[in-house]
């Protein structure tokens, strides 16, 4: 018994569960290795898609701050204070997951904390002033050159906890730096979201245990190639390898609908992932196209408001559109006075430039996309020129395959065109139309705010001009009615009229000159007296022997009394003059009332006569009626 025992073969584990165990292990490896890496893509993913919305609140929170009153604020009393942090904790309660939403400047010593969107009494706040010491890399590494929005690549810990954070920078109307704004996630919130996925996953893993061990029992040695097989497949497709299909030889009908069905599966999960992988990559293209569209035309927009000469605000506005969005032509036509021509009178390209060296213009609603566009006031684009029937076939532009006109329209009145043309077919999209009407928008009303102030100006100058005549020659005949001298005298022909002849050469001085002057040491000093921008007199003023020299001081004060004296003085001859039209218009009304009262031819001649004579004093008055031939005459 004993040898009979020792000679049998022992006991080992069959082949069917070695297989079943080995089949279950390498089933049970590959659905670990997917949930893992499912569950490191979702980690991944959720924590790039955190950075993106974290830099989509920064950029959207930078361009609702008002700059213009940010750079007024010095400490929490502001009034600008409040409204900026009430408005920032708006934006912070918008996202549950916002932990701070801050503004910050930097000064030599660094950065430091403005307002901090914060509750009154929470904490964790940061009051105005406080420097922030442990920034994260991103911020410390960009704050003094910032010109766009950034996000910290990972998390980071400063003293105020962990956190991921991004940051923009706003400007004010002039499109001078501002400050920073920073937005901050903490990390509890998204660990904790991914502690959840991850217990999601592993009681996935756990209900699928046994379901594997039933399968790999029952389908046994039988599938051992087919099996291994497809667990290799298994394993490269989960590393990545989506486009591993090897040919696999079932010998089982069950093997056979498997095979297939798991490729199946694969192609199924290689199309959605690469469609998922597209569709992010497009939106994220166009996401970021648009945001820098919107950017370029702000900075565009913001640039050509702030320009008054016409000229240079169409030339600053071809030239910074060629820059941004980089056209092959970039064009701005201006209707003419009658609004016959479309006048071309600012581009970018060599070809423009030669258009406008010969004047180029275009018929109105009859020639080329630009007259069709300010002919109806309407936008017009050629994503082919070449199958377009309206489009103008330039010589000095050879190289355009699309075209878009957009009209420069201010209410229901057409001033011109935006004229943008490209090398490539089909340039322009609906977002390029949009972005692009919204700057000719802001153009239209930036050359017509600069053809009214060119207008007023010249209005006003010719005013200014045609009251500083009138003024003058007021002046001139209040001095010769009244033969008075007071100093020198400037009239209308260019005379000067001297009163002490040792001091003709400073009076004169100050007269041509229309400036202060100092003489005799310094001691006497002359004004001029000017009204309207005319000198009408001069003022000496003389130190006392030991009164020391004019100053500055001295001289800007005299000045200013002097100012006045002028303003004084004119108020005083206008008054003089409505006066004496007052008491002439008085003199005619009463000679007009005592006339008109009488009835006989006699009566009526002889209070004119009489009238006239007292209104005239001494002179001699003589009335006469008829021809030579007439004896009547009535003379007093």
């Amino acid at each position: 018994m004993n040898a009979q025992h020792s000679d049998s073969p022992k006991k080992q584990i069959s082949l069917r569960l070695r297989l079943a165990l080995s089949f279950s292990f390498i089933a049970f490896l590959a659905v670990g290795i997917s949930l893992l890496i499912a569950y490191l893509n979702y980690s991944q993913q959720l924590r790039s898609d955190l950075r993106q919305r974290l830099l989509n609140i920064v950029s959207l929170a930078a361009l609702q701050q008002d700059g213009d009153a940010f750079v007024q604020i010095n400490s929490e009393q502001d009034p600008a204070f409040d409204q900026i942090r009430i408005q920032n904790l708006k934006i912070r309660k918008s996202d549950p997951d916002l932990r701070f939403v801050y503004t910050m400047r930097y000064d030599d010593q660094g950065i430091y904390f403005v307002v901090d969107a914060v509750t009154p009494g929470e904490p964790g706040s940061s009051p105005y002033g406080t420097r922030y010491f442990e920034p994260g890399p991103v911020l410390e590494a960009n704050y003094k050159t910032i010109n766009r929005p950034m996000v910290e690549s990972t998390f980071y810990t400063d003293e105020y906890g962990t956190f991921i954070s991004a940051y923009a920078p706003f400007y004010t109307s002039s499109g001078e730096f501002a400050g920073i704004i920073g937005a901050d996630i903490t990390a509890a919130n998204v660990l904790a979201k991914e502690r959840q996925v991850l217990f999601r996953f592993i009681v996935i893993f756990i209900i699928i245990l046994p379901l594997i061990a039933g399968v790999g029992w029952i389908l046994g040695i039988g599938i051992v190639k087919p099996i291994a097989a497809l667990t290799e497949a298994s394993t490269r497709i989960a590393g990545g390898d989506l486009d591993y299909r090897p040919e696999i030889k079932a010998n089982s009908f069950e093997i056979s609908l498997l095979n297939k069905a798991f490729f199946s599966t694969a192609d199924r999960l290689q199309s959605v992932i690469s469609g998922l992988e597209e569709r992010v990559a497009e939106r994220t293209r166009g996401l970021e196209r648009r945001a820098i569209q919107l950017q370029v035309t702000a900075d565009v927009g913001r640039a050509v408001t702030q320009l008054r000469d016409l000229d240079e605000l169409l030339t600053t506005t071809t030239q910074m559109i060629n820059e941004r969005f980089n056209f092959y032509h970039v064009g701005i036509f201006l209707l003419d006075e009658k609004g016959e021509y479309a006048v071309l009178r600012a581009s970018n390209s060599e070809g423009g430039k030669r258009m406008l060296a010969r004047g180029h213009k275009l018929k109105v609603g009859q020639v080329g996309i630009v007259g069709y566009a300010t002919g109806t006031g309407e936008p017009r684009i050629a994503l082919d020129v070449g199958k377009d029937a309206v489009f103008f076939d330039n010589p000095d532009l050879p190289e355009t395959r699309s075209e878009l006109a957009l009209p420069l329209t201010v209410g229901e009145k057409v001033l011109g065109a935006l004229d943008v043309q490209s090398t490539q077919e089909a340039a322009f999209n609906e977002d390029d139309i949009t972005i692009l009407k919204v700057l000719a928008d802001q153009v239209a009303i930036a050359i017509d705010n600069a053809r009214l102030i060119s207008d007023t100006q010249a209005a006003l100058e010719t005013s200014r001009r045609a009251y500083r005549e009138i003024s003058r020659s007021g002046w001139e005949r209040l001095l010769q009615d009244k033969k008075t001298e007071v100093g020198y005298v400037s009239l209308a022909t260019g005379d000067i009229k001297p009163v002490a002849g040792k001091a003709k050469s400073e009076f004169q001085k100050a007269i041509t000159t229309g400036k202060p002057v100092l003489s005799n040491k310094d001691a006497t000093l002359h004004m001029p007296i000017t009204v309207r921008g005319e000198v009408i007199g001069v003022i000496q003023l003389d130190k006392p022997k030991d009164g020391g020299r004019w100053t500055l001081d001295d001289v800007a004060i005299a000045n200013t009394m002097i100012e006045q004296l002028g303003t004084a003085l004119e108020s005083a001859r206008l008054y003089s003059e409505i006066r004496q039209r007052a008491e002439r218009e008085n003199i005619i009304s009463s000679i007009a009332t005592k006339i008109s009262t009488s009835v006989r031819l006699d009566t009526i001649l002889h209070n004119t006569v009489q009238e006239l004579g007292k209104t005239f004093g001494n002179s001699e008055i003589i009335l006469q009626l008829g021809d030579q031939k007439t004896k009547g005459k009535s003379r007093e």
